[in-house]
């Protein structure tokens, strides 16, 4: 009776599971979908503007000819041709050359900044203008950037005009008072990570520190979760892991979440920074085995026996292992499983053979992949 009543939890452990994963897969799909909808329908408005081109260059050829035509053949110049020879390396004289994106006319720059295809022009002629041209866009921008930041069209407008020095004050007084509250938005957290990026670094740091209190609710949404990678990934913060340490069971099993602290670990300790708060939670407040065994937590359990110092590898390995034919058989739990046996020490990893030899562990699904990998390592 007891063995029906687990084998029946596990089905239902392994059902969940699925479905889980199929959930994750789903969301991964639309995303990717969506991305691939934007790429197409930019790459659309890209040639059509690059036909206009074409379309007002054929025009002005045409134009020429109907001149020439007009003209006797003595005694009458020839008409100036519409476009100027081009003399750069390789291409023959006469070829037209297509004008560079203008900059916008005066007073013309939001317009541009709100519509889809004015949008991509204005991103173009970013490229050609002159200090002058580019400061009579910023003039015009600036009191507008508050809702640009958010504009279908007009954050990628601010997320360029952020990478201009003449306009990174009026950016910066832009995100200023609601950090938190554009993070999160889909359209505004890429002006906000392009800020952390290229912002000074007394800036953002004034920026970030408007996250205080608030880095779990803003890592377990979807931009948010990019937008606290980006804060880390500039400033390495403190309070960022402090503040995810009391939650990191939470945080860690959650689809966005768990991203955070994925991308904290490594990056905390490629740079130094203090991560026993965090170790300190996997050892004492953390149900490992479950965190190990869970679908998005087993990848924090992996990141974390990767960053850990010898010490704190060493406690965590030990107090997984009294686990470790258990959670061989689960799909996250044998990836754990495996990166123990690649890092721990050569008593460790005796005392993980004997635990898993003798469990028929070949036989699984997953198990099998787990006693390839202790062949492997007893092998070296």
């Amino acid at each position: 009776m007891q063995m029906e009543i687990e084998k029946q939890a596990m089905h239902n452990a392994m059902h969940n599971q699925m479905k889980m994963e199929m959930q994750v897969q789903m969301e991964q799909m639309k995303q990717q979908m969506m991305d691939q909808m934007k790429q197409q329908q930019q790459l659309a408005w890209q040639h059509m503007l690059a036909a206009q081109s074409q379309i007002a260059q054929f025009a002005q050829v045409a134009q020429f000819s109907q001149q020439v035509a007009q003209v006797p053949l003595q005694g009458a110049p020839m008409p100036p041709m519409p476009f100027a020879p081009n003399h750069q390396a390789g291409v023959p004289s006469g070829v037209p050359q297509y004008p560079q994106p203008a900059a916008p006319p005066p007073g013309g720059a939001l317009a541009m900044a709100r519509d889809q295809g004015g949008s991509l022009q204005l991103q173009e002629a970013f490229k050609t203008m002159t200090a002058k041209e580019m400061h009579a866009v910023i003039e015009e921008l600036t009191p507008h950037l508050n809702q640009l930041i958010t504009h279908p069209f007009g954050n990628y407008i601010a997320s360029k005009l952020v990478a201009l020095p003449a306009a990174q004050a009026a950016m910066a007084d832009a995100i200023s008072g609601r950090v938190v509250e554009l993070m999160q938005d889909a359209r505004a957290s890429r002006v906000v990570q392009a800020a952390f990026e290229v912002l000074p670094e007394p800036t953002v740091k004034a920026l970030i520190d408007e996250l205080r209190t608030h880095v779990v609710e803003t890592a377990m949404t979807t931009n948010g979760s990019w937008s606290v990678v980006s804060a880390f990934k500039r400033t390495r913060s403190s309070f960022i892991v402090e503040e995810v340490a009391p939650c990191l069971a939470a945080v860690s099993s959650h689809q966005h979440g768990t991203r955070v602290v994925q991308r904290m670990l490594p990056e905390a300790a490629a740079q130094g920074v203090e991560l026993q708060v965090i170790f300190d939670a996997l050892m004492h407040d953390v149900d490992l085995m479950a965190l190990a065994s869970h679908l998005f937590g087993n990848y924090v359990v992996q990141h974390a026996l990767r960053a850990a110092t010898a010490a704190q590898r060493s406690a965590l390995i030990e107090k997984l292992l009294p686990s470790l034919p258990v959670i061989s058989t689960s799909r996250g739990g044998s990836n754990v499983a495996e990166t123990i046996l690649h890092t721990a020490s050569a008593e460790q990893l005796v005392c993980a053979e004997k635990l898993l030899r003798g469990q028929n562990l070949e036989a699984h699904n997953f198990g099998r992949h787990v006693m390839s990998t202790l062949s492997k390592v007893a092998a070296h």
